[in-house]
């Protein structure tokens, strides 16, 4: 059983990279597969959703994952309430109630967070798979009194749209976590405003909600001057994370200077350092 398992595990992410290089080249919208086959969206006059989260953790040297309220900082209480704040921000009715044997119960929205604790690791860490999917009930064709509870967006495996592998550390893995589930939400939202133009659905950007809704923690380290390509300020985390912020306030410039900082990602800005992340800098303080 533990080997099958495995054997599933290497399989899953063997496609998961597969479907992150099929993404690059893909269109924009993630139900447009659906549309070219069947003419139409699944999404099409959905007037309910039903969004529910589920959060898995399996232990070092364990297989089997067990549901959690928690992992790391990170409660499902509230990445439930983020996803409902998401959609509605958007515009998008949802509820609270749900009947998987109604052939008129509500499209469910369902992200999934599985973190398996890394036991090669001497600080705590994990790898993260994080992937978020729409089903519906579907009446069979062959006896239309028998309904069948199917995943119904994205109709094929869209790679890094609506799934993603994460590896994190501890302090960095609530902020992680809530802005993958914010993009693959937000992919939701752009596809079901498109099938929907007749709703008034709010689209935002990614990078807006990201901004509006992600609790960036502090964290502990240091300021360090960097010798390399003329020499540069850069910050490096408790845990050996190295920043690289694009503007670093001018009384923070002391190389070894201890500080509590938090900062936002810049996953597009490309950079000419090639030393560690690139970031901007959101607070800074001296410890």
């Amino acid at each position: 059983m533990k080997m099958r398992k495995r054997y599933n595990i290497i399989i899953l992410i063997l496609v998961l990279a597969c479907g992150s290089l099929l993404a690059q080249t893909q269109s924009p919208s993630i139900d447009q597969r659906q549309i070219e086959w069947f003419k139409t969206s699944t999404l099409k006059n959905v007037r309910q959703i039903y969004p529910q989260v589920v959060i898995e953790v399996a232990e070092k040297n364990s297989d089997e994952p067990d549901y959690a309220s928690q992992i790391g900082p990170l409660t499902h209480d509230k990445l439930q309430n983020h996803v409902e704040q998401l959609l509605g921000q958007a515009g998008i009715q949802t509820t609270n109630r749900f009947n998987a044997t109604s052939s008129n119960a509500p499209l469910s929205l369902n992200v999934t967070v599985f973190a398996q604790v890394r036991a090669d690791t001497a600080l705590p860490s994990y790898i993260v798979f994080v992937y978020t999917e729409a089903l519906q009930p579907i009446m069979l064709r062959r006896n239309d009194s028998i309904y069948s509870f199917s995943r119904t967006w994205p109709m094929v495996p869209m790679g890094a749209g609506t799934r993603k592998i994460l590896l994190l550390a501890a302090n960095t893995i609530e902020r992680k976590i809530i802005d993958e589930v914010t993009r693959q939400v937000n992919n939701f939202i752009k596809d079901y405003s498109v099938a929907n133009p007749n709703f008034e659905i709010n689209v935002k950007s990614t990078k807006d909600l990201i901004a509006q809704t992600t609790p960036y923690q502090m964290i502990p380290g240091m300021v360090i001057n960097v010798p390399i390509e003329g020499g540069f300020w850069g910050l490096i985390a408790e845990d050996g994370t190295k920043y690289d912020p694009i503007e670093l306030p001018e009384e923070f410039q002391i190389d070894g200077l201890k500080v509590d900082f938090q900062v936002k990602e810049l996953e597009d800005v490309g950079g000419i350092h090639q030393w560690g992340k690139i970031v901007e800098i959101i607070k800074i303080e001296k410890q």
